[in-house]
């Protein structure tokens, strides 16, 4: 059975080397890049991991979401507004 964890503080050796394993990783999914998302005033990041039953990781993926976004202030929606107005 695998057991589904999701963390906003990790131990960012472990994350690296757990991610390490894969084929598929990349330096988006890194502690330090995560890490550095975070610190930023409108983002957050999640570190999801997928353990075994002797809490081996045997998936992982690092999030960011950013927490509000403007869309009209976008200069694509404003001249949008301006054709639909």
């Amino acid at each position: 059975m695998y057991r589904l964890k999701i963390e906003k503080i990790v131990d960012g050796d472990k994350w690296n080397t757990d991610l390490k394993k894969s084929e598929n990783s990349n330096f988006f999914q890194t502690f330090e890049y995560l890490e550095s998302q975070s610190n930023s005033t409108n983002k957050l990041s999640f570190f999801i991991s997928i353990v075994d039953h002797k809490n081996n990781t045997v998936g992982q993926l690092g999030i960011t979401l950013q927490k509000k976004i403007l869309f009209y202030s976008s200069n694509f929606l404003k001249s949008l507004a301006m054709i639909i107005s």
